[in-house]
């Protein structure tokens, strides 16, 4: 097929946002009389409403107000394919440039029927004293004789005004002045708010009238021939016009396929017999009638026009007429309209260069400029889609050039065998469904997916948005123990099933539309096209590297004049350079080359050096360049490099191409980003860096073919630099709708942006310059980490910067989320010197803007999302650094690692000549805590004594319950507490005296027990026998004093009588080691209301005496109780 040159490239826009959804009511009669309306009068409007209906019908509105808010709007007509009742109609602002810091909404309605024909026509009306007020008036005729108006407030799109029931009557009317079924419309056209005009498929035309917005029509018809013959066969039975058939669809050929308004009283009509008819509303007659055979070859003569395609016929630019007539071959004729004598003069013909004999075309755009005219047609053949723009030169000539677009289709077959050809690469099962997921969810929509897995399983109804899940349970989980070639098979049918699906809804050519929002006036505007399935697309420039491989392999020339660098570069030579590429590139087959990029993709971990990168050029030659470049190819390859006139810069020009634009251009940093200039440039770039890698791969190929040496080496690796910078973005651009992070991150560097046609592809450069540099992993990785997907931010490691200390932060910080603690604390150790040098650095300089493009200075920009965790490592000195270092471990529960970092904190500050005791306690605070969870005790304690005396209270109790909580009853007397004995004494005994203050079972007993034997222990080891003895007689007092207060018997178990049985022998044995009598004494606390009292040696010996003929009785009773 023979097309013009590739100027254009065709970027898919697909938008997924919720609608606002509104349901109209279904009681036509009680509507039309304004009955009170309550939400049982309307149909609920779900998800799967929206889910079982296409796209019928999509056209564009563009305002003809002089500075609307919003220039254009897309509307869609979808329509149930199983008779389900009721179109929606939805409406869409088109938004590519943002000024207003606002995000518009679509409105969705809910309709009572379907819409007749092409019967709904839109109108702006202008309120002179509020803009804001603006309303957008929409005229429909539905199937039921109805004509609903909507009167929707500007307001609405900013989310600023609701419709609702309680207003319905302000903003919708319905009406039926006519019955449409006695006479069906084919199409209506709005000619200003209060007229409007609708063919009938009887060849008639029906004028509507009405005073306002909100009142309904008055209907009457305007005279003609067919309409009069018409009334004469029902009424004479004469012989009807001829009718033929459209679509299941009968039609008179006098019917009228389309209406030009061409001023506040005429307007043109064009039947289906050819005939162009001129019309005054005022008079209601056809002024002129003029035959378009007059002007197109004998052998169409008894041809007829369709009334279903192409959507628009007649244009009007200036005074020019243009009518697109589509026959055998389709032909565009221009005439200059003559407003005084109404006649039409032909200027010239244009009939689409060779190969779209079979292509039907859908819609053409006229817009005019100065100096010439430029024409947009697309055209469908089966499920393909083609763009043709035609430039007419006001010149002496008429000079006319055509020239073709780079369908995104083109494109996604890149894509699909790129992804083919990974997935049968893939050998584990996770990483392919990883893989696979990502690429899915990334290409399709979520009506596609959903489709899709229905045709997989045809029960599935799920609506919901959680498209992964369902390819979880439908895909991974159905398969998931079969083999590895078994799931390759089922991801790669599953992708052809969805990419079927997309061609048949989503890639559907409705309408065309230049962009027509008052911002772009450049000479070249963007071609908006209305696809199905919510869908759109953007004509553009071509880019440098399109416009060249596209060229190139349809073997066309480049006019200078069409490239954009043509005063640096010299393009016949530039080409001549790019055909050797692509033809070279042919010789190695697929296997081949996917070996060769994974292996350069394998050395994105090894630091690009002039050694490693001479190595990696090496290996390439070894391990394949040399079974394909024999002499003879080599020496072919040398002559024709030789035959390029400045071949060696013309090939450094490509090798920077990718993010050099070659000029000044600057980004316009005005406006916000939106929805649809977020698709276009994120599309734009994968397209654009898809064709690059085949470009800059097969200069790889040629680099490693005709030499190694250090020139070489110098281009290799600036190519080997645009592989990572297209892998990073790839990879980022698979991780999901949710995870924009390529326009997250250029919001966060850039102010805003504007994008117009003319310096679009200047952005597109400009903006991969930003993601080239660091800055752009590290905000990567630090929004995945801020979002708990740390097993992704793997991934990017490769993609950090060598040598760089913030990288260093990154790849600890992954480390330490994904689990290997001793890595993560490697890593940190490893290059403290160089993290907490940068970060003395930016401390001092205080700038952000680098865009994180070197060490000297952190842009903070870059990781707002972890700016606390970044905060604490980022710091300047190795003091601090180690510390909060060690607060990260511990809060990750990696005790050990935290603890080696706190003592490697220590370590620092003791070199430090003045000491900030604050700082030395937190220090020391934290090795107690860490040294303590990890059972270091004498590393714990000894951190408690390198505190301060009054520091030391809340450690020693934690250090004194940890040692009780772990039954290291020993290890507490082990330690020398020196000026804080008394404090651990007391708080022992304290701890003794609240675990009794509530005795209810043995094992409570036991617990105090501990204790106080421990206090024991303790005071006799400091050589205090007296308060040794005390602390086991409390023990005795209190739990005695309990039973026989509480009415109990303390020797009615054998346990306890034991417990404070050798207690007392323990007292008594103490006491008798007392060398004086008079040092034989304790005092014991109050515990029975009688006060504190001093108990001497004698007393304690009568006391036990006691204890033990209480302990005789009990058991003299048990033993009669037995005996009984």
């Amino acid at each position: 097929m023979a097309y013009p040159l590739y100027e254009y490239t065709e970027v898919p826009v697909v938008l997924e946002d919720s609608f606002v959804k509104i349901s109209l009511p279904q009681d036509i009669t009680k509507t039309i009389k304004k009955c009170q309306l309550s939400e049982s009068d309307v149909p609920v409007f779900r998800e799967e409403t929206v889910f079982n209906r296409e796209t019928h019908f999509a056209r564009f509105y563009n305002s003809e107000l002089t500075n609307p808010l919003i220039p254009s709007f897309s509307y869609r007509i979808q329509r149930s394919s199983s008779n389900e009742k009721g179109d929606i109609l939805i409406i869409s602002p088109i938004q590519i440039n943002n000024f207003e810091n606002s995000n518009l909404k679509s409105i969705s309605f809910l309709l009572p029927s379907n819409i007749l024909g092409n019967c709904v026509t839109f109108r702006e009306v202008d309120h002179d004293d509020d803009d804001n007020n603006n309303s957008l008036v929409i005229d429909m005729i539905l199937d039921v004789n109805l004509i609903i108006t909507l009167n929707i407030p500007i307001g609405v799109f900013f989310n600023e005004i609701n419709l609702n029931l309680n207003n319905f009557h302000s903003w919708c009317i319905y009406s039926i002045p006519y019955s449409f079924d006695q006479r069906k419309p084919l199409l209506q056209k709005s000619f200003d708010i209060q007229t409007s005009i609708i063919s009938t498929i009887d060849g008639g035309l029906l004028l509507l009238k009405r005073p306002n917005s909100m009142s309904p029509f008055s209907i009457s018809p305007l005279t003609n021939i067919s309409y009069i013959n018409n009334i004469k066969s029902k009424f004479f039975s004469l012989k009807n016009d001829r009718i033929i058939n459209f679509a299941d669809q009968s039609v008179s050929i006098n019917t009228f396929i389309d209406i030009l308004k061409v001023n506040s009283d005429l307007f043109i009509t064009i039947s289906v017999n050819k005939i162009i008819n001129i019309w005054s509303i005022s008079s209601r007659n056809i002024l002129k009638e003029i035959n378009l055979n007059n002007y197109l070859p004998e052998i169409y003569h008894s041809a007829i026009l369709s009334p279903i395609c192409p959507n628009s016929i007649l244009k009007l630019c200036n005074d020019r007429i243009s009518i697109l007539i589509n026959l055998d071959n389709t032909y565009i004729l221009t005439f200059k309209l003559n407003l005084d004598n109404l006649s039409l003069d032909l200027e010239y013909e244009l009939t689409p260069p060779n190969g779209t004999e079979n292509w039907i075309p859908i819609d053409y755009s006229i817009i005019s400029r100065n100096g010439y005219t430029k024409l947009w047609i697309s055209w469908i053949f089966g499920e393909s889609c083609l763009y043709q723009c035609c430039k007419i030169y006001d010149d002496i000539n008429n000079t006319i050039e055509w020239t073709s677009t780079i369908e995104s289709n083109t494109f996604k077959e890149f894509q699909n065998n790129s992804f083919i050809n990974k997935v049968e690469h893939f050998k584990i099962p996770s990483s392919l469904n990883n893989y696979a997921l990502r690429f899915i969810q990334s290409q399709f929509n979520n009506k596609t997916i959903n489709l899709a897995l229905n045709i997989y399983n045809p029960d599935f109804k799920d609506f919901t948005n959680n498209i992964k899940n369902h390819l979880v349970d439908y895909i991974i989980n159905k398969f998931e123990d079969s083999s590895i070639e078994y799931l390759q098979t089922e991801w790669i049918r599953f992708t052809s099933v969805c990419q079927d699906i997309h061609n048949k809804t989503a890639n559907k050519i409705f309408s065309i539309n230049f962009d027509n929002s008052n911002i772009d006036f450049s000479k070249d505007p963007f071609l908006i096209v209305m696809k199905g399935n919510d869908s759109f697309s953007i004509i553009k420039k071509s880019s440098t590297f399109e416009l060249l491989y596209f060229n190139s392999i349809h073997k066309k020339s480049i006019n200078p004049k069409k490239f954009q660098y043509s005063d640096e570069i010299n393009i016949i030579e530039l080409m001549k350079l790019v055909d050797l590429i692509l033809e070279y590139s042919k010789g190695f087959n697929n296997e081949i080359s996917f070996s060769i990029y994974e292996l350069i993709k394998e050395n994105f971990t090894i630091e690009d050096d002039d050694k490693n990168i001479k190595l990696l050029m090496t290996n390439i030659f070894d391990k394949f360049i040399i079974k394909i470049a024999n002499e003879t190819v080599v020496s072919e390859v040398l002559n024709r490099l030789s035959n390029i006139e400045f071949a060696s810069d013309l090939i450094n020009f490509l090798t920077i191409l990718l993010t050099t634009n070659f000029t000044d251009y600057k980004n316009n940093n005005m406006g916000k980003f939106t929805k649809f200039n977020e698709k276009i440039i994120i599309e734009s770039i994968i397209f654009n860096n898809l064709i690059a890698k085949q470009i800059l791969f097969g200069l790889t190929l040629i680099l490693n073919t005709i030499d190694i040496s250090k020139p070489i080496e110098i281009l290799f690796k600036k190519l080997y630099q645009s592989f990572k910078l297209i892998e990073i973005i790839e990879s980022v651009s698979l991780l999901g709708k949710d995870n924009n992070l390529i326009i997250d991150y250029l919001t966060r560097i850039n102010n805003g942006i504007t994008i117009k046609s003319d310096s679009f592809n200047l952005i597109l450069v400009n903006i991969l310059d930003d993601l080239s540099k660091p800055g752009f992993v590290f905000f990567v990785i630090s929004e995945l980490l801020y979002k708990n997907e740390s097993n992704i931010s793997i991934e990017f490691i490769q993609y950090l910067a060598r040598d760089n200390a913030i990288s260093s932060v990154f790849k600890g910080l992954i480390a330490l989320e994904t689990g290997q603690c001793e890595e993560a604390m490697n890593i940190f150790m490893k290059n403290a010197k160089e993290i907490t040098n940068v970060s003395n650095k930016n401390n001092k300089n205080n700038t952000n803007n680098n865009n994180g493009n070197n060490d000297k200075q952190i842009d903070s920009r870059l990781y707002e999302a972890i700016k606390s965790t970044m905060k604490l490592i980022t710091v300047d000195n190795d003091v601090d650094y180690f510390f909060n270092l060690s607060i990260l471990f511990e809060n990750k529960r990696y005790y050990l690692q935290a603890l080696k970092l706190a003592l490697e904190s220590s370590k620092y500050m003791n070199k430090l000549k003045k000491i900030n005791l604050e700082k030395e306690n937190d220090i020391f605070y934290k090795i107690f805590e860490l040294a303590l969870n990890l059972g270091e005790y004498k590393m714990s304690f000894s951190a408690i004594k390198e505190m301060t005396h009054q520091n030391r209270i809340i450690p020693l109790r934690k250090f004194i319950y940890k040692l009780f909580q772990d039954n290291k009853l020993g290890t507490v007397i082990e330690f020398n507490y020196g000026e804080d004995l008394d404090r651990i004494d007391e708080l022992i005994y304290n701890m003794g005296e609240e675990s009794l203050s509530n005795i209810e079972t043995l094992g409570d007993i036991k617990l105090g027990l501990k204790y106080y034997r421990v206090c024991y222990s303790l005071r006799l080891k400091e050589g205090d026998f007296r308060g040794s003895i005390e602390s086991l007689y409390r023990f005795n007092n209190i739990v005695q004093y309990h039973y026989k207060s509480k009415g109990g018997d303390v020797y009615n178990n054998e346990e306890r009588v034991k417990i404070l049985k050798n207690n007392y022998l323990v007292m008594l044995n103490l006491m008798n080691s007392l060398q004086d009598k008079d040092d034989k004494w304790i005092i014991s606390k109050d515990v029975d209301g009688r006060g504190d009292r001093v108990i001497n040696g004698d007393d304690l010996e009568q006391e036990y005496v006691l204890f033990k003929e209480g302990e005789g009785r009990c058991v003299a009773e048990e033993r009669g109780r037995f005996l009984m």
